[in-house]
């Protein structure tokens, strides 16, 4: 793979249009190399306002923008969280044109802190089709167990052999993967992945993939050069109740985007009563809550699977 432009692929629908502008600034502020930055934006249905927003972004890099449609999703299973814009990824190798053979795949609800290059450059030979993270949450072990999957990543950030991806036809195999597992699958657009790419990616370190979520009642570990954080936890920095250690780090970028005016849509008198209990109350007695809580929403959204298939 020859590729001298570094091309960043990002899938969103139109409640993530400013948090693509936040990764997008993080990436370009921190990028020290002559490589070009080619930004790839897949995006369904999202308002012309908001893409002329977007547009009106000063970059020294290239954004385009992808109009795409889910009509291959159809049956694809959708609850909770997860909506058809989970599965556009499986539209990369069919829409980022053929002369790219090489990209990185980032969910937006991160943050760069470091030359991009650096990532860029870790090599991607022969069969190896993509390097990721190891997911260090407890997701789909069900899957885990039934497939025998050893290692399980996390997707949201992927360094991706795309002319391997094609000629194996990744997508297709994911897709029917989830449409035949609909009701097993726990995190589908993951669980397929790492079923299918069972033996074919490489570990990426957690300093790529930073989950700062786990760490807004825990201490930063020591001596780790955190490179992206990932804002997986419950609670995102634009939303008023995070505690997240690198909330700062999102507004940062923030106001070199448009929205540099931004203001919490969710600063009621029930958040800041949250924000209180988390900023006082014992984190120990939180970590009793937060367990149950998580059950919960993991036994509420199976049931509603069966309900629903």
């Amino acid at each position: 793979m020859l590729n001298k432009d570094i091309h960043l692929v990002f899938c969103i629908d139109e409640h993530y249009v400013q948090h693509l502008a936040v990764l997008i600034k993080s990436i370009e502020c921190n990028h020290q190399t002559s490589a070009k930055l080619n930004f790839h934006v897949l995006q369904q249905g999202i308002p012309k306002a908001k893409i002329d927003k977007l547009r009106s972004m000063p970059l020294k890099g290239e954004l385009n923008l992808y109009e795409i449609n889910f009509d291959a999703f159809v049956g694809l299973p959708i609850w909770g969280h997860f909506s058809e814009s989970i599965y556009s990824r499986f539209l990369i190798e069919s829409i980022i044109p053929q002369s790219i053979d090489k990209i990185i795949y980032l969910d937006v609800d991160m943050v760069n802190l470091v030359d991009i290059q650096e990532l860029w450059d870790l090599p991607l030979n022969g069969d190896l089709l993509l390097r990721a993270s190891v997911d260090t949450g407890s997701n789909s072990p069900h899957i885990k167990e039934k497939f025998g999957l050893v290692k399980y990543f996390n997707s949201g950030i992927l360094l991706i052999n795309l002319k391997e991806w094609r000629k194996r036809h990744i997508s297709s195999l994911c897709i029917d993967f989830i449409k035949a597992n609909k009701r097993e699958v726990e995190c589908p657009d993951q669980d397929a992945l790492n079923v299918i790419l069972k033996g074919l990616w490489i570990e990426l370190d957690f300093s790529w993939n930073f989950h700062s979520g786990h760490y807004v009642l825990n201490p930063l570990p020591k001596d780790v050069i955190v490179k992206i954080v990932h804002f997986a936890g419950i609670y995102k920095p634009w939303q008023y109740v995070s505690l997240d250690p690198f909330r700062d780090k999102y507004f940062q970028y923030l106001k070199l985007t448009p929205w540099h005016d931004f203001k919490y849509s969710d600063k009621t008198f029930l958040n800041i009563i949250k924000r209180f209990i988390f900023l006082y109350v014992p984190s120990k007695m939180i970590f009793k809550i937060i367990p149950f809580v998580h059950g919960f929403r993991v036994f509420f959204n199976k049931q509603f699977r069966k309900f629903i298939h």
